[in-house]
């Protein structure tokens, strides 16, 4: 069937909204995510800190100011992300050890950058130019082949601000369903 909501599930959740006048017992109902969710950027961006690598970039404007294409080759690895506008360049060539990544590591590879996500390796060879902030990554991953994305750097300041509100608005959650 068609997707509605989302490519994959890593959390399930059953939201409850408040003070929704006439909808259910005192008021309350199942909500929207949006509703219950403080953290997302209030764009749809995804935003990311830089990362080791980031200075060998070119013009890391580049990688901002315009949309990405997630490409049909992605899976729980890795995302592929085809530029819209400008290919994606480095200033500086030149050969890697591979290093260790993480979740979120925004690698940049000759066919363009590849966002490394759960199931992703534990070492790379190419350039970490940015790394996605942890409450994002999720949300990432629920974006499918061929769908567009923009990207917004955040310091690392903001990235913790939003890791605060995610844990709020989870503790909130779970209050919520468990008052049910």
């Amino acid at each position: 069937g068609e997707k509605r909501h989302g490519f994959r599930s890593y959390l399930c959740y059953k939201a409850v909204v408040d003070e929704i006048k006439g909808n259910g017992p005192k008021g309350r109902r199942r909500g929207d995510f949006r509703t219950v969710a403080s953290w997302p950027d209030e764009k749809g961006y995804i935003r990311v800190v830089e990362g080791p690598e980031f200075g060998w970039m070119k013009n890391p404007d580049d990688f901002f100011c315009q949309s990405f294409r997630i490409g049909n080759d992605s899976n729980s690895m890795g995302i592929r992300l085809e530029a819209t506008e400008t290919p994606i360049a480095l200033s500086v060539e030149q050969e890697m050890i591979s290093q260790a990544v993480s979740d979120g590591t925004v690698q940049l590879t000759q066919g363009g950058p590849v966002i490394l996500l759960r199931d992703r390796q534990t070492l790379g060879g190419y350039p970490r130019i940015f790394n996605v902030i942890s409450v994002d990554l999720d949300m990432l991953a629920q974006v499918g082949p061929f769908e567009r994305i923009r990207f917004r750097k955040v310091t690392h300041d903001q990235a913790l601000d939003a890791l605060r509100r995610w844990q709020d608005d989870l503790d909130r959650i779970k209050k919520c369903v468990s008052n049910e």
